[in-house]
């Protein structure tokens, strides 16, 4: 606990507490960076055109993984909702504005290995989209047929014990023409970036834990047509994510982060 700081909380009545149980999003996520505290606080003195930091950051995010293209995020959780936007919508103005109505006959839905469904798909559930757990290539294959699939969500974390790991997915989902999103908030990023490497579609990071980036603040990595689908269906623009608004000094932070990270 950074005493020279308490005060700004204890005038409202809060205590700051010791925090012993990681950068977790209940304790406020992690302390920011002196490096990120200073790009933010450098950022607030100016106005940019929105669009054009989108662009820029998109860019920079993509020398600084490898993947194709980057989007920072209101938090990893808005990467999941964003990514499945674009999956579904891509960005055809008129679908853009019906998310989350459904398109067609068929149900849509996001397949994920039996045993990796988590608090977070809340996210993907929110663009209409329904979470249907498969444990083998057969029930794969069968969710491609009974539903509209717009994409595959993997948890990173538990890849390697899923009855249906990314390696054996990648194939089918390659052959049936599906994204795969991984959910990597917990991860460390590395470069170049692991999952895009190895031919996922889309993966989300959080920048607000490990790397000590502003705390609401997420990445959204992968194939630049996705990226910036995602893009076009958040903020700034008035499309499904608008309400997923993020601050130029929250951008600016974030690639602080990454850079330093």
């Amino acid at each position: 606990m950074n005493q020279d700081h308490a005060s700004i909380y204890r005038k409202i009545g809060v205590e700051p507490i010791v925090n012993c149980g990681s950068s977790r999003s209940v304790y406020g996520n992690s302390t920011m960076s002196d490096p990120v505290r200073e790009a933010m606080e450098s950022a607030s003195f100016n106005h940019v055109i929105m669009s054009e930091l989108g662009e820029a950051a998109g860019a920079r995010l993509a020398e600084l993984t490898g993947a194709e293209w980057g989007l920072v995020t209101a938090g990893s959780a808005t990467g999941l909702a964003l990514g499945t936007a674009a999956c579904a919508a891509a960005n055809d103005p008129l679908r853009m504005l019906r998310l989350p109505e459904q398109f067609g006959a068929k149900r849509r839905a996001v397949l994920a290995p039996a045993g990796q469904r988590f608090a977070y798909d809340h996210a993907v559930r929110m663009v209409g989209a329904k979470v249907i757990e498969v444990d083998d290539v057969a029930a794969l294959k069968s969710g491609f047929e009974e539903y509209d699939v717009v994409a595959i969500l993997l948890l990173a974390e538990r890849d390697d014990s899923a009855p249906l790991t990314f390696d054996q997915m990648l194939p089918e989902a390659r052959s049936a023409g599906v994204p795969i999103i991984v959910d990597a908030a917990s991860e460390a990023l590395g470069s170049p970036e692991m999952w895009t490497a190895r031919g996922a579609d889309l993966v989300v990071y959080s920048v607000s834990k490990l790397m000590r980036g502003p705390a609401a603040s997420g990445i959204l990595l992968g194939r630049k047509p996705l990226v910036r689908a995602a893009w076009y269906n958040g903020p700034p623009h008035q499309s499904f994510g608008r309400v997923m608004k993020i601050s130029k000094e929250q951008i600016v932070g974030a690639i602080a982060a990454v850079e330093r990270w």
